[in-house]
């Protein structure tokens, strides 16, 4: 049984081997040798035998492929854009007799580039530099563009300002060529439609004085920006219109410069303030041919207070006094000015104790260094000031000021009249060495004196180290009740403070330093 089965297999065999061998015979294959193939708009395309198959080929029962050769293996025949200029070998082959004939094909790419989305354009005239999109390009191979512009003008009684007329031209890398052609309209706009930038400030803070503090003539143009600070130009909907800002470049090659037919510019006047600070008036003109010339005035704050390089300290006031007027009863706050300080204002806060109570803070804004109001005698007062400089720089308060309203004797104009004898005197000067307050003492530098009683008349204050140079110098007026005296830069050590009646009459208090 076995020796039968493997006679039947090794005749089946040999049946197929002539068989073969007769399929051999009968499929002659022929090809052209050589072909040229053009990509197709797809840029990809699978070659058939037919593409290369010459006359006199006959395979009859024969299965037909045509392959490449890539790497020195043959591959399904896929052509694709990435075999564009190469001359591949190819053949066709019999995938039953495994007969084939070989060939040569080159890859070329001899259609245009395709373009669509050519189509008209429309702007409104502030956007005339959006970059203007190209059509929609499709090709095999790396193109180039070229444009060429034709820019018209509308009269004043069209709904458009300007026109431009783009051609493309677009070129691949074969020298294959395709153009198309659109229009470009901007719609007009009138000046009621101008939106100018509001009046700012720059406030010149910390250690940075560049560029506008080394000179004080620097001005912000529209297109500077220093700190993410920018002084704005003239919009429509937003978009500048000022071609400084806006500049044609950033178009997709020509735009139509000033499509809007607006003509927009602006002057500079540079007006010192205080110190370094100073204001800009810068006036916008915007004109057309077709609706007239309108102007506006933006104003720019620049602010150097504040900075420590180029700027000016905003210095809180020193030398805290009352004064009370017995004709009108009113007290009067006062302070010393501070110096190379560029004041604006001040701000001023007091409360009053009413029936063992404090009410709440009072707060006004002089604009000089005194302050007039009306206080029931006999109530508790505190008050404390500081300054306000240019932008939002204030300075730090003073210390809280504390005196009894009512208790202070009022001047010689008044309706209570004073003659102060010279027993007066004597009793001024007995009671305030008694009871006159000095805190805190020992102190940093900054110490407040309070007198038990307002000062009928002027009083000296002098204060003195213990070698007997004077320190310290001031004149108080009649009325004075409490002052702040500020030694902050004064050594450490020991002090003497001396209040001097006009009469030639002395109080002497010990201060501390430390």
């Amino acid at each position: 049984m076995k020796q039968f089965t493997f006679f039947r297999l090794t005749a089946l065999s040999l049946l197929m081997t002539l068989l073969l061998l007769r399929a051999q015979a009968q499929c002659t294959i022929a090809v052209n040798a050589f072909t040229n193939l053009s990509l197709p708009a797809s840029c990809s395309y699978t070659l058939l035998p037919a593409d290369l198959l010459a006359s006199g080929w006959s395979c009859p029962g024969g299965v037909l492929v045509a392959e490449i050769q890539q790497g020195g293996v043959w591959v399904p025949a896929n052509i694709n854009a990435s075999h564009i200029g190469q001359t591949l070998n190819a053949r066709v082959r019999d995938q039953i007799s495994g007969n084939f004939a070989w060939c040569q094909v080159k890859v070329e790419d001899k259609l245009p580039p395709v373009l669509s989305a050519c189509t008209d354009l429309y702007y409104y005239c502030e956007d005339n530099c959006t970059a203007i999109p190209n059509p929609t390009i499709s090709d095999c191979s790396a193109i180039t563009i070229n444009t060429t512009d034709n820019v018209f003008s509308y009269p004043c009684t069209s709904v458009y300002s300007r026109k431009v007329v783009r051609q493309y031209t677009v070129s691949d890398a074969w020298g294959n060529v395709a153009t198309c052609t659109r229009s470009i309209y901007y719609y007009k706009r009138s000046l009621s439609s101008i939106v100018f930038p509001p009046s700012v400030t720059l406030q010149v803070s910390g250690t940075d004085c560049t560029p506008w503090c080394e000179n004080t003539s620097a001005r912000p143009a529209p297109t500077t920006t220093v700190s993410g600070f920018n002084t704005g130009s003239p919009t429509i909907d937003g978009s500048p219109i000022f071609q400084g800002v806006k500049s044609p470049t950033t178009c997709n090659t020509v735009c139509a410069a000033d499509a809007c037919a607006l003509n927009v510019s602006y002057s500079d006047v540079v007006v010192p303030l205080c110190n370094t600070n100073r204001r800009v008036d810068r006036t916008w003109t915007v004109s057309s041919a077709c609706s007239g010339t309108v102007t506006y005035l933006q104003r720019i704050w620049i602010f150097t207070d504040g900075n420590t390089s180029c700027g000016w300290a905003c210095k809180r006031p020193t030398g805290q006094t009352q004064t009370y007027n017995a004709a009108t009863g009113q007290t009067t706050f006062s302070w010393a000015v501070p110096t190379n300080t560029c004041i604006v204002r001040y701000d001023l806060e007091y409360r009053v104790k009413i029936a063992g109570v404090w009410q709440p803070w009072v707060s006004v804004s002089p604009g000089t260094n005194s302050y007039t109001t009306s206080i029931a005698t006999g109530n508790s007062v505190e008050w404390r000031v500081r300054t306000r400089c240019n932008g939002s720089v204030v300075s730090t308060w003073t210390s809280v000021a504390f005196f009894i309203a009512g208790s202070l004797v009022g001047d010689e104009s008044g309706a209570e009249t004073v003659n102060r004898a010279e027993e007066d005197v004597d009793a001024f000067q007995s009671e305030v060495a008694a009871e006159t307050l000095v805190f805190p003492n020992p102190s940093e530098g900054m110490i407040m004196v309070q007198l038990p009683r307002a000062a009928a008349g002027e009083l000296a204050l002098q204060v003195s180290d213990m070698q007997g140079r004077n320190v310290y110098n001031s004149a108080l007026p009649q009325g004075t009740v409490s002052f702040e005296l500020d030694l902050a830069n004064q050594p450490k050590g020991l002090y003497l403070l001396q209040l001097l009646h006009e009469n030639g009459e002395k109080v002497v208090k010990t201060l501390v330093l430390q």
